[in-house]
């Protein structure tokens, strides 16, 4: 019996040994990270404006040749506050095209002879949908996007007076 006795208390001290060595079943893991804010920001006046090219004469027009540019006018867009996962920024241009000179917005003005387009700081037109990018890529939160919009004869027929309108909506694009 005494052999019984100290195999059971062996088994019973060896049961309260491991049940304390086993005894932390649940713990605390932390975790940490950031949210950054999604989208760079452009200021609403570089965003939302009207831009008026003068007047061109309908004499400057007839002189010009099919698809030269008659005036321009620089957009410029400061993109700030981008979050540090933002490294390349541009400004995209929605409008309807023409339906002839698709390159070229629709006019809803009533003048003949020319059509408004968007384009880069290298005079390469944009297509409806396309994207001119920053100068350089975003650092310390911010890039700069220059574009121009530009006043192009179209056709060889005599210019018409009248008024020149079109419009595009612009929106920024974070990657």
């Amino acid at each position: 019996m005494t052999i019984k006795k100290t195999v059971i208390s062996a088994a019973i001290a060896m049961g309260l040994i491991s049940t304390s060595v086993f005894a932390n079943n649940s713990g605390t893991i932390d975790f940490s990270g950031s949210v950054a804010n999604g989208s760079c920001q452009i200021p609403a006046n570089q965003m939302t404006k009207v831009v008026d090219l003068g007047e061109i004469t309908t004499a400057d027009i007839n002189a010009a040749t099919a698809g030269q540019s008659l005036k321009q006018q620089p957009l410029q867009f400061d993109v700030s506050l981008c979050p540090s996962n933002i490294t390349n920024v541009a400004v995209q241009f929605d409008f309807t095209p023409d339906a002839t000179n698709t390159q070229y917005i629709t006019q809803t003005g009533d003048a003949e002879g020319v059509l408004f387009g968007i384009t880069d700081a290298n005079d390469t037109l944009v297509a409806n949908a396309g994207q001119v990018g920053a100068d350089a890529a975003v650092s310390g939160g911010a890039a700069t996007v220059n574009a121009k919009i530009q006043a192009y004869r179209i056709g060889t027929d005599n210019a018409v007076g009248g008024s020149l309108a079109s419009t595009a909506t612009v929106t920024l694009i974070s990657q």
